[in-house]
């Protein structure tokens, strides 16, 4: 990524880049490649049309073998239960309805009538209403991803985002993966204090610019790591891996 810095292949710009700046950039053509979330929803939003860019798979390992993005967690987002919920019941029972064939429906096409109609047995989503406010409610009620290649789900996604979007969504699905060992240990609540996260990328950016010797300074990337907070974290994540997997 240096060695692409330097070559200005990489933006040299990247670090005081905004979402807004980057997204005019792609507009404008002075982006070849950019990495995102497969909806666009920001570049479809410009009436920019996504038969224009061709999905990538992660470049292959120096061995050649298939490379995949790891994600912390394969949970995108999570919906909770506040303990003031009058009816926790209730609550629940719309979830679980959220998962259900009727509920996937609502999620992804909407109400019938008001955002689309049944045509010979087929759901319509009407033009003007394409894409409306299927975001929230999937933050809402939660997503159907293990259904999007099943009927109605399939052709509802198809309407909202095209053929070539579902595409994208299954080729992200094949090159995402997650490391169970990370997704599985708890947060400590002894570490909300510490931004482990920080110093890694401040150490990343510098690498990558080429302001600091990776090789010179990594020792003291790593020692200064672990007094931040690092040592505690490594402490507390060893106590519950014996805890939970050494019995």
């Amino acid at each position: 990524m240096n060695k692409l810095y330097e070559e200005k292949i990489l933006d040299p710009e990247y670090l005081v880049t905004s979402q807004t700046q980057m997204w005019e950039k792609v507009a404008s053509g002075k982006y070849g490649t950019f990495f995102y979330f497969w909806g666009l929803q920001e570049y479809l939003g410009k009436n920019l049309p996504r038969e224009n860019l061709v999905a990538m798979a992660p470049p292959l390992r120096n061995d050649g073998s298939e490379a995949k993005y790891i994600y912390i967690s394969p949970i995108r987002h999570m919906v909770s239960l506040s303990a003031d919920c009058e009816d926790p019941k209730a609550a629940l029972d719309m979830l679980n309805w959220a998962f259900t064939e009727e509920g996937g429906t609502f999620i992804y096409a909407g109400l019938e009538e008001k955002d689309y109609d049944v045509i010979d047995g087929q759901i319509k989503i009407k033009e003007d209403r394409m894409g409306k406010n299927v975001g929230w409610r999937q933050l809402t009620l939660g997503i159907q991803n293990p259904n999007i290649e099943k009927e109605p789900l399939k052709s509802i996604m198809e309407q909202n985002n095209g053929e070539l979007g579902i595409e994208h969504l299954l080729l992200s699905n094949k090159y995402g993966d997650y490391n169970e060992l990370q997704m599985l240990c708890p947060a400590f609540e002894e570490l909300t204090q510490y931004d482990l996260n920080k110093p890694v990328a401040e150490f990343a950016d510098k690498a990558i610019t080429g302001s600091i010797d990776i090789d010179a300074e990594w020792d003291n990337y790593v020692s200064s790591w672990r007094k931040a907070g690092g040592d505690l974290k490594i402490q507390l994540s060893t106590e519950w891996y014996n805890r939970e997997y050494k019995k």
